[in-house]
């Protein structure tokens, strides 16, 4: 499986955000608002704040 983590740096925090198919799976506690929501709608919201988005991507091992 192919996890996608985003690291959104913002004036006033940084925060990391897993996305799973498309979506956000797992947020800090300050982006608790953003779980569920589609990736193009958490990008579309940091553009307009003028957060910068950093993106990983990396293959999960669960279980090992």
């Amino acid at each position: 499986m192919i996890v996608t983590l985003l690291q959104i740096e913002a004036p006033h925090f940084v925060a990391g955000v897993e996305l799973q198919d498309g979506r956000v799976t797992l947020v800090a506690p300050i982006l608790g608002w953003a779980r569920g929501i589609p990736e193009g709608q958490l990008r579309a919201y940091c553009q307009r704040k003028r957060w910068r988005v950093y993106e990983i991507r990396m293959e999960a091992r669960y279980g090992s």
